[in-house]
């Protein structure tokens, strides 16, 4: 499976950890559900993925650092989350290529340009 496609399917509960076995998923994309928890780790995993697209869900914790690691992640959409934690400098440096990432005000993005 390259693509998940779950935007708007009133879904609850988790991101399951097992995300991260899905290893040939290139994009994911999760947006105006009602997912909560944290991100998991898992999706460091997925070194294929090219979009993740979380937006408008209820998804807490850390903003999810290892996904900056990804090197084909190109978006990388979180507005409309309870997230916290802070995009370093560093971590913007080591990206080789463009990324895209939106995130709410309460995730300081150094490389973001500008909150929503």
């Amino acid at each position: 499976m390259k693509v998940l496609y779950l935007d708007s399917n009133h879904l609850t509960g988790s991101i399951p950890d097992k995300i991260g076995q899905l290893q040939s998923l290139e994009s994911l994309f999760i947006q105006n559900n009602e997912l909560e928890s944290k991100i998991p780790s898992e999706l460091g995993d997925l070194f294929r993925l090219v979009h993740f697209i979380a937006d408008d869900n209820n998804l807490t914790g850390e903003f999810p650092m290892q996904l900056l690691e990804l090197s084909r992640l190109e978006k990388l959409w979180l507005t409309g989350n309870e997230l916290n934690g802070t995009v370093t400098y560093e971590a913007c440096e080591r990206k080789e290529f463009q990324l895209e990432i939106k995130v709410d005000c309460s995730v300081p993005c150094i490389c973001c340009g500008s909150c929503l």
